[in-house]
């Protein structure tokens, strides 16, 4: 299958050498430029915002440099532009961040210096090379920390909350995801020796850790994991990895620190706290606990802890209203009157200070939960705001204390603390969280911790065993990053679904954050869910039960604007009830960008496309895919002309279109990405009728024909066009010349498969809206992936354009060692919000599709099987490798250098390769043998006509 050439050290990226005989960490050749790393005229594109900076033309490579150390943002400059000039050559108050409009071209030949830090740890290096494991020296601030999750619970490393997936506070116009204490997460050693500290989110056993380094020598490894096969387990443990004494002659003492600060509440006392408000706060709000710094390789230093102010706050509050502490020793939380409030006080970051207060909820004592324990906590809650249908969610978390000194010695080489997190939600009526918590508590302690991790780790590694692979990684800088992002993308978005666990679906700023306060958009199925479909399809019918369950609720909303069927809420929480819009009336969002409810539909027959699987269609996913068709019927108008039909009063997907075209209020007609996917929803209802043995109405086929979608034959050739609102104001009327996104291009990708969209109609499409003029320069996170599959649809493909747009992706809206990502281009003068929303998911599922069903040239189109466009290998790289994908019940291996397709194939279902016209032509079957297939013989005999491949089900006996 043409795997990755074995592990060797190469010259270019990350290598070790040895310097006067000291280990030194050289990822590039040596420079003349002393603390940096030079890597010339390379394969480096231009370089990520937030992380490089440009530097003046005129200035010095010295000066350049120095201004670049001492600014702690800069990680590198490139020599190849200017962002000010300046006499001394400093960055400015405004640095490391390319201009509006600043191009992202192809791969340039630039000069690239890139700060040196400490090298990763020798047992860490492998996979820092092979891009799974991302490092960094020093930790970032917290606002590029990445996350730990399982799908049930998650939480980012050093933020004081955590969250639990389908645990809302509120109900209609004022609920969000629900905040809770995180137990583990901010627990850490503060020694004031331990002046280094390394860190490493290993993506593949879904662990992070930290190296702390102490002056005596010793080393200690931090590990922190939410457990996979456990939900409801957080843990982290210590271990001494070297002991300077060689035999521990003398014990080893370390300080720790945790941000669940309520441990120390005496049994039988409740904490009292502050109404907290979720007005955004200053930093100083949130000041840096203990005052702890940490050196950085130059000698400076930094708070161990930063502050992530948000539009929603994330310098913490807790939604738990009634909470007890105990110990377990004693009878505990009988009903008291509190002390008075004591003046606010905040934790740093994402700190919890809660407005704990005394409850009369009942308590488990030691003899009910076992052995008295001194050092077990416990903590019971209820949401202080209950959610639609009157129901206000508790919460039980049960923790190891965590003290202020730990000793290591010949006898305990390390310590594990172990939280466990469960809540009501899901849970069958009566059930009693603090017993369970506390049960499991007993059980996990019970277990060897090295069982324990390896259970997790085991987990972990078989979910990635389906992936892809970027050839060349080892000795391209620019193929070493697109692997490190495939990684990290594809560890945010497992580290926030479960197969097991339903209610919580997939939210833009993921399980760990409170990012889009935990609300559902339909970026869970254009976007997310989509990149995990092929390789997990167990995790992405999780995202579709989701849906499923949400259709009590759908068929509320419907009956409250007057439709029929089901309308699914645009922004939704726990069981699809909706953030706003509670009232069906109103514009703007909440009540009139209703695409979201065909985009359901689209997505459960992707789901249906990938799987194959009748009897889920028959009896889960039919009833919604019916309800939605329904729902269309019903919203639509008749036109003056005959036969056609139209959508009104619609917000477009981009949403920040031009007021003055009334498009969020009242809405505009007829727009293309909201007609376009309703005609797809009701050509997948008359198909999945007819699957599942009923008739469709003979509308629902009428109005898809009959329905319009805008186009224009005297632009370019013919053209989609964007809507106007019902005052003739075009939604892109100047000054704002841009759509955002562009509704047009959903045609094209995802939908195009669907509504048979060809290659042609997609050149003249994107060439009209997407040459830089119209483009949206601001919302890399969600255009770019859709404009890097549609170039690369078309034929020939426009490599150009798809580069561009990758790097848009890769570039524009990520930053920090741990590859965290923004939904818009982080520009001086960005036009809309979301600056802060750090953990991005969309976007991480839209770079997957570029791989996979761009580069890749894989799009799951019809029944009769899948799409092949022509594959084409990302510049910087040499190969693209697909392993483990799940297709019809089967497992597909894929593998190409442009040159070159190589597949095999197992499992019940024969699969055949069918060669263009339109995946009619000639048939290979596909086996657990390799089966070699030259690209230019397969393809280039039908090009330039629109055309392309399929793979499908065999149509006779393979041999």
């Amino acid at each position: 299958m043409g795997p990755e050439v074995a592990p060797v050290r190469f010259n270019v990226v990350l290598t070790l050498a040895l310097v006067c005989g000291v280990r030194a960490w050289v990822p590039f050749p040596s420079t003349d430029v002393p603390g940096y790393h030079h890597l010339p005229k390379s394969d480096v594109p231009f370089a990520a915002l937030r992380s490089v900076c440009m530097a003046p033309s005129n200035c010095s490579l010295v000066a350049v440099a120095a201004a670049c150390t001492a600014d702690s943002d800069c990680r590198a400059f490139n020599t190849n532009g200017s962002l000010k000039q300046r006499a001394d050559c400093g960055w400015g108050t405004v640095h490391c961040v390319y201009p509006q409009g600043q191009p992202y071209p192809p791969a340039e030949t630039t000069d690239l210096y890139i700060k040196q830090g400490a090298p990763p740890p020798d047992e860490w290096m492998e996979a820092v090379v092979d891009g799974s494991v991302l490092y960094a020296q020093p930790e970032p601030n917290i606002c590029e920390m990445p996350e730990i999750g399982n799908g049930y619970v998650a939480s980012v490393i050093s933020f004081a909350s955590t969250h639990v997936a389908g645990l809302y506070y509120g109900g209609c116009g004022g609920t969000h995801k629900a905040r809770l204490p995180s137990p583990i997460g901010g627990i850490s050693i503060v020694n004031a020796d331990a002046t280094s500290v390394q860190a490493g989110l290993d993506t593949v056993q879904g662990i992070y850790r930290r190296r702390y380094h102490l002056d005596s020598g010793a080393v200690i490894e931090q590990r922190i994991l939410a457990h996979r096969t456990r939900p409801h387990v957080l843990v982290t443990d210590f271990t001494l990895v070297v002991d300077p004494t060689h035999d521990l002659a003398a014990p080893i003492v370390v300080q720790l620190a945790t941000l669940y600060d309520l441990q120390g509440v005496s049994a039988g006392i409740a904490q009292p706290g502050d109404e907290i408000s979720s007005e955004a706060r200053s930093p100083e709000a949130c000041p840096n606990p203990g005052g702890r710094m940490v050196k950085r390789p130059d000698g400076t230093s930094y708070p161990y802890y930063f502050t992530c102010v948000t539009h929603d706050s994330d310098c913490g509050e807790c939604d738990i209203d009634h909470a007890c502490f105990c110990n377990l020793t004693t009878h505990c939380c009988q009903p008291q009157t509190p002390p008075p409030p004591s003046p606010p006080s905040h934790m740093n970051g994402n700190g919890c200070a809660g407005s704990f207060k005394a409850s009369d909820l009942t308590w488990v004592d030691s003899a009910a939960a076992g052995p008295g324990d001194p050092n077990l906590l416990a903590h019971t809650g209820t949401i202080a705001s209950p959610n639609d249908d009157g129901v206000a969610p508790t919460v039980a978390i049960v923790v190891d204390r965590v003290p202020p000194n730990v000793t290591f010695s010949s006898t305990s080489r390390s310590v594990q603390f172990i939280a466990v997190v469960i809540a009501s939600v899901g849970m069958p009526q009566g059930f009693n969280v603090t017993l369970a918590a506390v049960a499991e508590h007993i059980a996990v302690t019970a277990v060897a911790t090295s069982q324990l991790v390896d259970e997790h780790t085991a987990a972990w590694t078989l979910l990635t065993d389906n992936r892809i692979e970027v050839g060349g990684r080892r000795s391209s800088y620019r193929a070493w990053q697109l692997q490190t992002h495939f990684w990290s993308s594809y560890y945010y978005l497992m580290s926030t679904i479960r197969e097991d666990w339903s209610l919580g679906g997939f939210s833009p700023g993921g399980l760990a954050s409170q990012n889009y306060e935990g609300a559902v958009f339909m970026d869970q199925e254009l976007y997310m869910a989509q990149a995990l479909l092929l390789f997990h399809p167990e995790l992405t019918l999780s995202a579709a039960q989701y849906r499923l369950d949400s259709a009590p609720a759908a068929a509320r909303i419907a009956k409250t604007f007057g439709y029929e069927g089901l309308m699914f809420a645009w922004t939704s929480a726990a069981a699809g009830n909706p953030f706003g819009c509670c009232s069906g009336k109103g514009g703007n969002e909440d009540c009139i960008e209703q695409h979201i409810t065909p985009d359901v539909a689209f997505f459960l027959q992707q789901v249906f496309r990938a799987t194959g699987d009748l009897t889920w269609l028959k009896e889960k996913a039919w009833p919604v895919v019916q309800g939605i068709a329904e729902w269309v019927a019903s919203r639509v108008v008749p036109g003056k002309t005959s036969g056609t039909y139209h959508l009104r009063g619609v917000m477009p997907i981009d949403e920040w279109c031009d007021q003055s075209s009334g498009c969020a209020n009242p809405g505009v007609d007829d727009d293309p990405q909201m007609n376009g996917v309703s005609v797809a929803a009701l050509l997948w209802a008359v198909e999945a009728a007819t699957l599942v043995g009923e008739t469709a109405p003979i509308a629902w086929a009428q109005i898809a024909a009959g329905l319009v979608i805008p186009y224009n034959a005297s632009l370019g050739g013919g053209v989609h066009t964007m809507p106007v609102g019902a005052n003739g104001v075009s939604v892109i009327n100047p000054p704002r010349s841009t759509s955002c996104p562009e509704d047009v291009n959903y045609l094209s990708y995802p939908f195009g498969p669907s509504l048979n969209i060809s290659a042609e109609l997609t050149r003249r499409d994107m060439v009209y809206w997407s040459d830089g003029t119209k483009t949206c320069l601001e919302n890399a996170g969600m255009t770019a992936p859709i404009h890097a599959v549609s170039w690369l649809k078309v034929v020939p493909p426009n490599i150009t354009g798809a580069e561009f747009s990758l790097n848009r992706s890769l570039l524009a809206v990520s930053y920090g060692p741990f590859n965290m990502r923004n939904e818009v281009d982080v520009h001086t003068t960005t036009v809309g919000g979301h600056f802060n929303n750090t953990h991005f998911l969309t976007g991480d599922g839209g770079y997957i599709q570029i791989l996979l069903n761009g580069y890749g040239g894989l799009m799951l189109a019809h029944q009769s099987g899948m799409q092949l466009n022509r594959p084409v290998i990302p510049e910087g790289a040499t190969s693209l490798q697909v392993r483990g994908m799940s297709y019809l019940n089967s497992t597909l291996d894929f593998w190409t250098d442009g040159v070159v397709m190589q597949w095999n194939a197992s499992g019940p279902v024969k699969l055949c390769l069918f060669s263009p016209p339109a995946g009619q032509g000639a048939s290979l079957c596909l086996t657990s043998v390799v089966a070699n297939v030259t690209v230019q013989t397969f393809f280039d005999g039908f090009e330039p006509n629109d055309t392309h491949g399929r793979l499908g089900p065999c149509s006779a006996a393979c041999p």
